[in-house]
């Protein structure tokens, strides 16, 4: 296994960066030899010729700054892209924290219903046992009522709700069906 990292291929390189550096200081090199040559062969030490020398880096001047500004350009399009890039990741993040959401309220549902389902089972379950071990008759509201007419009851329940996990489940396979094989 291999443990070095890829680049991210939606991140610029910084590799024009640095020609663009190694070149301007290459420029500005030769510039400063050029012209120390020239002054310190063609003339001699007085203050003015140094002003003049001074003066020589105007235009080097100029040209640094203009390098300068076309950098800070450079560099807002380069935050712009990423801008761009971060805009369409929290986009596909929302839409899959949003898919998140509704699969998990459907899990809720169905747990629910299962446990509700569960439930009822076994509510019928020691009803119907009740009702073979014992009289099989109880008393609610001064009516007997027979405790498997109770758990028929129950198990009709129990076919309503098995119905509606079964909507649940058909309804999430639907939800989650890629679309062109829906």
């Amino acid at each position: 296994m291999s443990t070095s990292a890829t680049p991210d291929p939606r991140k610029p390189s910084m590799k024009p960066v640095y020609v663009g550096a190694i070149i301007v200081g290459g420029a500005w090199l030769t510039m400063l030899g050029i012209t120390l040559v020239v002054f310190v062969n063609a003339c001699e030490s007085t203050v003015a010729r140094w002003g003049q020398f001074g003066d020589a880096f105007g235009t080097v001047n100029a040209l640094f700054s203009g390098l300068a500004l076309l950098g800070v350009v450079y560099a807002i399009l380069l935050q712009r892209e990423d801008i761009e890039i971060q805009r369409v990741d929290l986009k596909a993040s929302v839409e899959a924290q949003k898919e998140a959401a509704v699969a998990q309220a459907s899990q809720a549902r169905i747990a629910a219903l299962s446990a509700a389902l569960a439930a009822k089972k076994e509510t019928a379950e020691s009803l119907e046992e009740a009702a073979r071990h014992g009289s099989g008759v109880t008393k609610i509201k001064d009516r007997e009522i027979g405790l498997a007419d109770i758990a028929a009851s129950i198990r009709k329940e129990m076919l309503e709700i098995h119905a509606l996990v079964d909507a649940e489940l058909k309804k999430a396979v639907q939800e989650y069906k890629p679309e062109g094989k829906a």
